[in-house]
C-alpha cells in the first residue's frame, strides 16, 4: 500500500498544544469552542490572531514538541511489510520557496530523524488551501490510505482513497469515518483489526460469564501483544531512570526520612500500586522502586510545566483525567509496556486524598491492567510517622482472567487499607 501520513494533530497531540499554550497565549483558563483548529478561534478571539501565536511558538513547537507513542515503531513495520510511507503536510511556512521556508522544512526533517520516523518521501503544502493541495498529493502519488485529522481535508480526501482519522476534539463530528485514539490503533486500522478481534468496554465484561472472561482476555492479550511498541525509547527511559534516580537514592533517604519496609523482592515486570497524599509521594515512589524502572502515571498538568520535558524523558505517562479518550491512550501505553517486560506504576485513588486519612475509592485501571497482562500488582503504602515516612511493600497480588475486576479492586483497597491501619 501506498500510505501518507499528515504531522499535526496526527504525528502531535496538536489539540493539546493549541489548548495549553493557547491559554499561556490568551492569558485564559479555558478554551470556549473546542471543536475549533484555529488556536484563536477556540479562545474567542478572531482567527488573525493566530499568526501572533506561532510568530511565538511556531519554531519551539517545530524543535521540541513531543512526538505520539509508537510512532517510530509503527513507520518502521510499515516499512518492513513493504508499504511505501509518504509524509504530506501543510505545516506552517514550510511550503514558501525562501529562507524562512527552507529553515521550516529542516526543522521538520529534523524532528522526524530524531523521533526515529522512517518514510520515503515528504511533500509540503499551503497551509490555506491544504485539502485541495493533499488531494492533489493523493491522486499524484496513488495513495491508498491516508492518515489526517483535519475535518475539512478529511472531507476532501474522503473522495480520493480511505482515511484513518486520528481522534481530536474538533473532527467528532465527521460520518463514516474510522477513527483512531492513538497509534496502536492506527497500526490495526492499516494492518486490518486483528482476526477479526475488536475491544469492549468495560461495561460490556462485565456481563460476560467465567469462561467468556478467559477467552476474552486470551484475544486482548494477543490483541496488545501485535501492536507496535518503542523498544529503543522505551530503553532511553531505562537510561536516563538509571542515571538519575540510583544516583541520588541514599541522599533522598535522608532528605524525605524515608523507612523501607516489607520483605517482597521488587518485580521488574509488575504494576506498582500506591496511596496518593502529597506531591512528595511521586519521588518517594522513586526511592522504593530504585531497582527497578517503572514508568509513572501523572497527570497531565504537569507535562506543560517547567519540568514537562524531564518528566518525559524519564517515561512518566500523562493523564488528562477529563479527557476519556486520554484515559484510553494511557491504558494502552501502560499495557504495552507490561507486555514487553516493563513495569508500571500509579496511584489508583485517581487523585490525591488531602484528609490524608484512609484511603478514596479505587479506579478500576490498575486490576484490569493485571487481567489483561497477566502481571502481578505490587501494592505498597506511604505513611507519616512522626518526621519520618514509612514505605511498606506488600505481597503481590495477582487477578486471574476469571475474576471479578470490580470485587478484586475492593479487595487490593482493604488490603492497602490495612496496611496503612497497622
Amino acid at each position: 500500500m501506498n500510505i501518507a501520513f499528515d504531522i499535526d494533530g496526527v504525528f502531535t497531540d496538536f489539540e493539546w498544544f493549541m489548548d495549553v499554550y493557547g491559554k499561556r497565549f490568551f492569558r485564559v483558563t479555558s478554551a470556549k469552542a473546542k471543536k475549533s483548529t484555529s488556536v484563536a478561534e477556540r479562545f474567542g478571539y478572531d482567527r488573525k490572531y493566530d499568526k501572533h501565536f506561532y510568530l511565538l511558538y511556531l519554531v519551539w513547537y517545530a524543535k521540541h514538541f513531543p512526538i505520539r507513542e509508537n510512532v517510530a515503531e509503527t513507520t518502521r513495520r510499515l516499512k518492513k511489510q513493504g508499504h511505501k510511507i509518504y509524509i504530506v503536510t501543510a505545516r506552517a511556512l514550510t511550503d514558501k520557496d525562501n529562507a524562512v521556508g527552507k529553515y521550516m522544512q529542516k526543522l521538520l526533517e529534523q524532528w522526524l530523524a530524531k523521533n526515529g520516523v522512517q518514510y520515503d518521501e515528504i511533500h509540503f503544502c499551503n497551509t490555506e488551501n491544504s485539502a485541495d493541495e493533499k488531494v492533489k498529493w493523493c491522486q499524484r502519488l496513488h495513495i491508498d490510505v491516508f492518515v489526517e485529522d483535519d475535518p475539512k481535508n478529511i472531507q476532501a480526501l474522503q473522495k480520493h482513497c480511505r482515511v484513518v482519522c486520528v481522534s481530536a476534539d474538533y473532527n467528532q463530528e465527521l460520518e463514516n469515518v474510522e477513527y483512531a485514539v492513538d497509534f496502536n490503533e492506527v497500526y490495526c486500522k492499516l494492518c486490518g483489526e486483528m482476526d477479526g478481534f475488536r475491544p469492549v468496554s468495560l461495561e460490556t465484561r462485565v456481563q460476560y460469564s467465567k469462561e467468556e472472561r478467559v477467552r476474552y482476555c486470551e484475544r486482548l492479550r494477543k490483541y496488545h501483544q501485535d501492536m507496535p511498541f518503542d523498544e529503543k525509547r522505551h530503553n532511553e527511559y531505562v537510561d536516563k531512570y538509571l542515571d538519575q534516580v540510583r544516583k541520588y537514592h541514599k541522599l533522598a533517604l535522608k532528605l524525605f526520612r524515608i523507612r523501607l519496609e516489607g520483605n517482597q523482592p521488587l518485580n521488574t515486570n509488575a504494576i506498582y500500586v500506591c496511596n496518593h497524599t502529597s506531591l512528595l509521594d511521586v519521588p518517594m515512589c522513586y526511592c522504593a522502586l530504585y531497582k527497578v524502572f517503572a514508568r509513572v502515571l501523572t497527570k497531565r498538568e504537569l507535562e506543560a510545566g517547567c519540568f514537562g520535558g524531564y518528566l518525559r524523558s524519564m517515561g512518566f505517562v500523562f493523564l488528562d483525567r477529563g479527557n476519556k479518550k486520554s484515559g484510553k491512550i494511557v491504558r494502552n501505553t501502560m499495557i504495552q509496556t507490561l507486555l514487553n517486560g516493563g513495569s508500571v506504576c500509579l496511584f489508583p485513588e485517581g487523585r490525591r486524598n488531602k484528609e490524608k486519612k484512609g484511603l478514596l475509592p479505587f479506579k478500576i485501571g490498575a486490576v484490569y491492567m493485571a487481567q489483561v497482562t497477566g502481571r502481578p500488582i505490587v501494592p505498597f503504602v506511604i505513611n507519616e510517622v512522626g518526621k519520618e515516612h514509612r514505605i511498606v511493600v506488600l505481597d503481590e497480588f495477582w487477578v486471574r482472567a476469571e475474576d471479578d475486576l470490580k470485587a478484586k479492586n475492593d479487595e487490593l483497597r482493604e488490603k492497602m487499607l490495612g496496611a496503612l491501619r497497622e
